[in-house]
């Protein structure tokens, strides 16, 4: 898991200033030598690491080899070890284990990797121990009176605590062994109901806990003192314990808050016993180094670092993407942290290094992400990419990152969503964050069909050291049309007098599969009732149309799910493809509303004679509400040419202006009241649904208006309109038939039209 001469190398590079902004975290894990889980909790200055093993990180084989310590005992907590590698705890000899076992304090030797029994105030005159049962000791199996100890200077003065003598049940006394081979001290006469954690620096100045009645107490004293209780600031209860001590004699901790029992603060009691509430808080202040920086565990349960006035969360600082960093327990002279956490994939505890690093470039942002819009969605998630070599300030991500532009000057910023970590990619931490895109108009539809551009804003993102990523296009995505589109109506035509049509058409376009290779052998459509009815292939497309002057000529064709069935030859072989589309309003089990109100022109009228072009249609106004949009077709009926299909959104329109007439020529004008849903995505269908009622009108145009250009007069201003369209065959009405020039509306502008305005030439009009 572990490069030792690679960590060692990176670890031994000092750090000559304190954490600012830009700080990150490397995160090394450390080797479990086939252990399920593990911690590490203490690092010296040698570059060694303790807990549920033993790292050497400095190269130096005579001061120990990395290993499991032995014989294996479970992380209880208060464990030390000095700069010489000695560590100090308790453990349990070889043999049989009973829950009668007592574990004796003892000091590990790394290079032997023995452990070497300091004694309690419990032992024989010959310092070995006995049961409190009575009878003579057996070895170290059953009911020894037990301690442990906690700390070790580099001195190798040890502290911790022991079993009183004789009174197995009545606590431990703090003791003080002054060399690992020496008998133990007690430092206080007041028993402790546990074991405490007790630490001493080389000045021979002791932090640890003791009970006054009955309340436990951060102390200090020394090897030559007593232990003195320290105090807690106001607004704090009495409750308090020490963690902690550096050469100073800076003493950690926490103090309990008076406000709520279960919230510890951590603390710091200079050499002069004042007390300081970290802040921001901390809930235990684990380890302290010279520089006075202090590691601990925060209130939301992550490992943290305090120096100065200034936290840092590690867990958020951490270049890492595999671990939920909990416990910050020791950091050394060098800033080098150790503590554990837990690994993301198997919840398992993981012991950790973590070692500072300056954050020196500025973050960037990608966006190739293949996926479009889905038609009929009223939104679009984009997943931005960001990259930094430290970590990306995720307070830094809002609304006000992406924007997006496309098709009919659309110009929106998405919405952020939220944000993940991603793989790391080429010593780049990466962050997967997703904006919402909201759909133009409310619903991605075929009106949307076109490119967008997705761009970064400027000073919008940036990293932990203020770092913005640059300004600029990130990328595009595509809403492309559906390959099929598919129409539904049905309603009721209102023709000259009484004249009363109930209607039913299906219409699909399939070029799709014809423009590709595949040609279309059949297509069916399945009513509600579940009967199939064949569609007829015609120039515009296969339709399907039933119709009466009865409601019950279309009463097969009602509400519900259809099923349309599209027969293909792919590779010369028949292919069938069956999808079902709801005739209803969509998203729900509603049926479309049936308009009731019969519409009305009031411009042009049936039958109207010379009616003038360009047209401008008017129709009286809708009452009814269930009416969502109308629809206006005007066909030329001698040629059977579409002037126009225009679909009103705004059903409190009533009129329509410049269409374009046939010169001389018979027209049909329908009007159509509806209630329907168009470009609705389903699959690859975009699909339209409506009912109407309609009303149908005749009429026949003007002649052809030689005044092209409208000024009451024909002279050089219309030919120069004539001739800037000389010879143009597109002409139609939906470019006001080339500007008007085309004066017979045939499509195209030629000597016809010439003829026609010469006729008139240079009269006023």
């Amino acid at each position: 898991m572990i490069c030792y001469a690679c960590l060692g190398l990176m670890v031994a590079v000092l750090s000559v200033s304190g954490y600012a902004a830009g700080i990150v975290f490397d995160v090394i894990p450390l080797e479990l030598f086939g252990a399920t889980e593990g911690r590490a909790v203490r690092i010296n200055e040698s570059l060694q690491i303790f807990g549920s093993a033993f790292w050497d990180l400095n190269n130096n084989p005579d001061d120990g080899v990395s290993h499991p310590v032995l014989p294996p005992f479970s992380f209880c907590g208060g464990y030390d070890m000095n700069n010489k590698g000695f560590i100090v705890g308790h453990f349990t000899a070889d043999g049989p284990r009973t829950i009668f076992d007592g574990d004796r304090p003892g000091l590990y030797n790394v290079v032997t990797r023995t452990w070497k029994d300091l004694g309690t105030l419990a032992d024989d005159n010959e310092g070995d121990p006995i049961r409190y049962d009575g009878h003579p000791w057996d070895g170290y199996q059953n009911m020894v009176y037990d301690g442990t100890a906690t700390g070790i200077n580099n001195h190798n003065q040890i502290v911790g605590v022991s079993c009183m003598p004789d009174v197995h049940d009545a606590g431990y006394l703090p003791v003080l062994w002054s060399s690992p081979g020496s008998a133990p001290v007690p430092l206080s006469t007041t028993p402790l109901p546990g074991w405490e954690r007790f630490r001493i620096n080389d000045k021979g100045v002791i932090a640890g806990n003791i009970e006054i009645n009955g309340i436990p107490r951060a102390a200090r004293g020394s090897v030559s003192g007593p232990l003195v209780p320290l105090p807690s600031p106001a607004g704090y209860n009495q409750r308090s314990a020490a963690y902690a001590i550096n050469e100073e004699g800076v003493i950690v901790g926490y103090v309990q808050y008076s406000g709520d029992p279960i919230v510890w603060h951590g603390a710091k009691w200079d050499a002069q016993n004042n007390v300081e509430i970290l802040e921001p808080k901390i809930e235990i202040a684990m380890g302290i180094n010279e520089r006075g920086q202090i590691v601990g565990t925060s209130l939301d349960g992550e490992a943290v670092l305090w120096e100065g006035h200034q936290l840092y969360n590690i867990d958020r600082l951490a270049y890492q993407t595999g671990w939920d960093i909990y416990y910050a327990e020791d950091i050394s002279n060098d800033g080098v942290i150790v503590g554990w956490g837990g690994e993301r994939s198997t919840g398992r505890i993981v012991p950790l290094m973590f070692r500072e690093r300056f954050d020196e470039q500025k973050p960037s942002a990608e966006y190739n992400d293949n996926d479009r819009p889905t038609g009929g969605a009223n939104s679009f998630m984009l997943e931005i990419t960001y990259l930094d070599d430290g970590m990306i300030d995720s307070d830094s991500l809002d609304d006000e990152d992406i924007r997006v532009t496309g098709p009919n000057s659309f110009d929106a910023l998405a919405v952020f969503d939220r944000v993940k970590d991603g793989e790391p990619r080429q010593g780049l931490r990466t962050w997967l964050a997703y904006y919402r895109l909201a759909a133009p108009g409310g619903s991605w539809d075929n009106t949307d069909l076109g490119t967008y551009t997705v761009h970064l804003e400027s000073n919008q993102v940036n990293d932990m050291s203020g770092r913005y990523a640059d300004e600029g296009d990130l990328g595009t995505f595509v809403f492309g049309e559906l390959p099929f589109k598919l129409q539904i109506r049905k309603g009721i035509l209102y023709g000259p007098g009484s004249t009363v049509t109930h209607q039913f058409r299906c219409w699909v376009d399939v070029s799709y599969f014809e423009d590709n290779g595949y040609p279309v052998t059949s297509l069916r459509l399945c009513s509600p009732g579940e009967v199939w009815y064949p569609l007829t292939a015609k120039p515009e497309g296969w339709v399907f149309e039933k119709s009466g002057p009865a409601a019950s000529d279309v009463a097969a064709f009602g509400d519900g799910t259809y099923q349309i069935e599209t027969e293909i030859l792919f590779d010369g072989s028949p292919f069938t493809i069956t999808d079902d589309l709801d005739f209803g309003i969509p998203n729900t089990s509603n049926p479309l509303p049936q308009p009731a109100q019969q519409p009305s022109f009031v411009a042009p009228i049936a039958n109207q004679e010379n009616v003038a072009s360009p047209l401008t249609v008017q129709w009286a106004a809708v009452t009814d509400s269930s009416i969502n949009g109308i629809e206006l077709s005007i066909r030329d009926t001698e040629s059977d040419q579409t002037l126009l299909e225009q679909l009103i959104s705004d059903p409190a329109r009533t009129s329509y202006s410049s269409v374009w007439l046939t010169p001389e020529r018979h027209h049909a004008a329908t009007l159509f009241l509806r209630h329907g849903y168009d470009n609705q995505f389903v699959g690859n269908w975009s699909c339209s649904f409506s009912k109407y009622t309609a009303t149908s009108i005749a009429f026949t145009a003007a002649p052809a208006d030689s005044d092209i250009n409208g000024d009451a007069a024909v002279n050089l201003f219309d030919m120069s309109v004539l001739q800037d369209s000389w010879l143009r065959d597109d002409c139609a009405a939906a470019n006001q038939w080339c500007g008007r020039a085309d004066l017979n509306r045939d499509g195209a502008v030629n000597i016809l039209d010439l003829l026609i305005l010469a006729e008139d030439w240079l009269q006023n009009l």
